[in-house]
């Protein structure tokens, strides 16, 4: 039987969330999928991980969202093999362990905090890490013989690495209900974009008031997205759950019932009050387990929600070929014949050139359409970086930086 909504969202406080996720874009570039998905896994009550090299502002994305919203605390947890509870919610109370009773003193620890970085949780051990299977999962926390509410409203889960074997780790992965994979900046422009930003921010440059979002007014969006109609996606979310069983890519029962929530709130964010196939972007960063899995969910997913999607997925695909033959090329010739790089180098601008004009045509119908543009533009930054990078090294002959 359909689920049928009984009454529309409201669209309570969406400008300000919309604020938030603006805030975050100016101060961090080539973060657009990233901030979107914080922004729908706060208000989805969802919490998100990020795989990253060091430096890349995986913390510091996390803390500047705590600053956006008036009253959250923070609080940051970094993991090794030596991480005790103690680390997660405080001392023990002494007069409470003389009467053989396990009690932490909870105040300034995750028990207390609103918005939670946990870095490097993999190199956190198996004990400990199910210390947070619960407290993630319901907000609850069992200190000796009282159980906590927790006040916890959004994780951010930070590792430079995966671990080959997730075996042990699975059940706290299952929590990373949304995954990204965060590269370093790759067009010089927005590297000096962020060079500015930063000397802006140590300036004074704050976040302006009528940005700042209240708890209160956070929860009356969180139970305003549940009212985002989703029956008109579940026939198409059923055609990619196949898609997933035919590629072989285990997709539990509880990921699929996430990414509804997530979806919905991708839909609020876009003040719609149905969901639609656009929204199915967000199913991308929830479905993977492997890195290497990225590419064949996206696939699979724009195949049976977008065709123009899917057009900007060929493009993106089709310029990263190039650029490796093109570094191919150059790691085979660079300092042998010069000549045959250059050659190379022609020819693979005007491929290169081909795909850029494909995605700025692909990003302009979208627009025109209103659907979002997020990933499409990220694919357009990332080839006109390797257009770029040819242009330097194969043509005008200078030192490598991505090749």
């Amino acid at each position: 039987m359909a689920s049928v909504a009984t009454r529309v969202p409201t669209f309570c406080h969406r400008e300000k969330l919309l604020g938030i996720e603006s805030r975050l874009n100016s101060l961090f570039y080539e973060r657009e999928s990233i901030a979107h998905g914080i922004t729908c896994g706060l208000i989805s009550r969802n919490h998100l991980f990020m795989l990253g090299l060091p430096g890349v502002a995986k913390t510091e994305l996390a803390e500047s969202l705590t600053t956006c919203i008036f009253g959250a605390r923070f609080q940051f947890v970094q993991f090794n093999k030596d991480t005790k509870s103690e680390n997660l919610f405080g001392p023990l109370d002494l007069a409470e362990l003389k009467a053989g009773r396990y009690v932490h003193r909870t105040e300034l620890t995750l028990a207390d905090a609103h918005i939670w970085n946990l870095d490097e949780i993999w190199k956190g051990n198996i004990a400990i890490t199910n210390k947070l299977l619960r407290p993630l999962n319901e907000r609850r926390f069992q200190n000796g013989t009282q159980e906590l509410s927790l006040p916890l409203e959004f994780a951010v889960l930070t590792s430079n690495e995966l671990p080959e074997d997730m075996t042990e780790q699975q059940a706290i992965w299952d929590r990373c209900s949304i995954r990204y994979v965060a590269l370093p900046i790759r067009d010089p422009r927005n590297f000096q974009a962020m060079l500015r930003s930063r000397i802006e921010k140590r300036r004074g440059g704050g976040i302006s008031l009528n940005s700042v979002l209240t708890l209160d007014e956070l929860h009356a969006a969180q139970a305003d997205i549940v009212w985002v109609d989703a029956e008109p996606i579940i026939d198409r979310l059923t055609d990619i759950w196949r898609a997933m069983s035919a590629l072989k890519i285990y997709v539990s029962a509880r990921k699929y019932n996430t990414a509804v929530a997530v979806m919905q709130a991708a839909a609020w964010l876009d003040g719609r009050s149905v969901c639609d196939t656009q929204d199915f972007e967000m199913l991308i960063p929830i479905l993977w387990d492997r890195a290497e899995q990225i590419p064949q969910i996206r696939k699979a997913i724009m195949e049976i929600s977008d065709p123009t999607s899917a057009e900007a997925q060929d493009a993106r695909d089709k310029a990263a070929d190039v650029f490796e033959k093109t570094r191919q090329t150059y790691a085979q010739y660079g300092k042998t014949d010069r000549n045959k790089v250059t050659a190379q180098g022609t020819e693979s601008m005007a491929k290169l050139e081909a795909e850029v004009a494909r995605l700025e045509k692909t990003i302009r119908f979208c627009n025109h359409a209103g659907k979002n543009v997020n990933v499409m533009q990220e694919y357009l930054r990332e080839v006109e970086a390797w257009k770029e990078e040819v242009m330097r090294v194969c043509l005008l002959g200078k030192a490598p930086t991505m090749m």
